[in-house]
């Protein structure tokens, strides 16, 4: 089949209309006003139905995505909520370097061939942690902790069952108690309460009352207190859950057009 620049797309239960030229993603986001309406990922939704949670900005549209986006963007897109965390990002850049570099000199050629998407997909989740939760996973050691590998496992889950999730009936497989849905619910939960262990961290660094410094974006949204707990612990944890493999993809993309191209790298 060919297909154009703009084209719909049916696949089992799922509908959309797919927009391939950068130019026309660009009018269409300057068209869509500020009450933009994005697709739903239906069983991302009813995990938080099911287990009682709310639901973040990744589900949310309409007047609660708007409120919750401009309270999350003074933290996550603005340019003084950036400068606070960029530190975070270089320390962890610097320690992934030194991850590659150890295991280029283990190599008695001293090179390394490798499919960097599994490395990227850990540098992106200790990144985003760092950012997110003040919290280094030491996904970049030699040994990783039991609890580190369970999380990074949760959320390679969560992205493996969320593609077929998207196009079969999940209200039937709940019923089936199939094991694609069982796998889904099991690695959200795991993905949830690292975000309820991190939080109880915070409120007890609080309680000691230390004079305390930049400790990542969900600390600063609980000091401030302009969102409830519920919706700071929903927009973190789809932040971290949804930021790394659309982080980790386009970098191995970049590396490898600089890679291909030495000049302009």
């Amino acid at each position: 089949f060919a297909f154009g620049p703009i084209y719909r797309e049916n696949l089992g239960t799922h509908s959309s209309v797919n927009i391939i030229h950068p130019h026309d993603v660009a009018r269409l986001f300057q068209s869509e006003g500020i009450f933009p309406r994005r697709m739903g990922i239906g069983v991302w939704a009813a995990h938080r139905d099911l287990r009682n949670h709310k639901c973040g900005v990744f589900l949310l549209n309409g007047e609660e995505w708007r409120s919750d986006w401009l309270i999350l963007n003074k933290e996550v897109l603005s340019l003084a909520g950036v400068k606070k965390f960029l530190p975070f990002l270089d320390e962890v850049a610097n320690d992934f370097v030194s991850f590659l570099m150890r295991r280029i000199n283990k190599n008695t050629r001293g090179t390394l061939t490798v499919d960097l998407y599994a490395d990227l997909f850990r540098f992106t989740m200790e990144a985003s942690g760092y950012v997110l939760y003040g919290l280094r996973l030491g996904l970049l050691e030699e040994h990783p902790n039991e609890d580190s590998l369970r999380f990074i496992r949760a959320v390679e889950t969560m992205i493996k069952t969320t593609l077929p999730l998207l196009y079969l009936p999940h209200q039937l497989l709940r019923l089936m108690d199939s094991s694609l849905w069982i796998q889904h619910m099991e690695a959200w939960d795991i993905i949830f309460q690292q975000t309820d262990r991190c939080i109880q961290n915070i409120y007890q660094e609080f309680c000691l009352g230390q004079e305390r410094g930049y400790s990542g974006i969900m600390a600063e949204l609980l000091l401030q207190g302009e969102l409830p707990l519920d919706s700071i612990k929903a927009n973190v944890t789809e932040l971290m859950a949804g930021g790394v493999d659309t982080t980790a993809m386009p970098l191995l993309f970049t590396l490898f057009e600089l890679a291909r191209n030495p000049i302009t790298s």
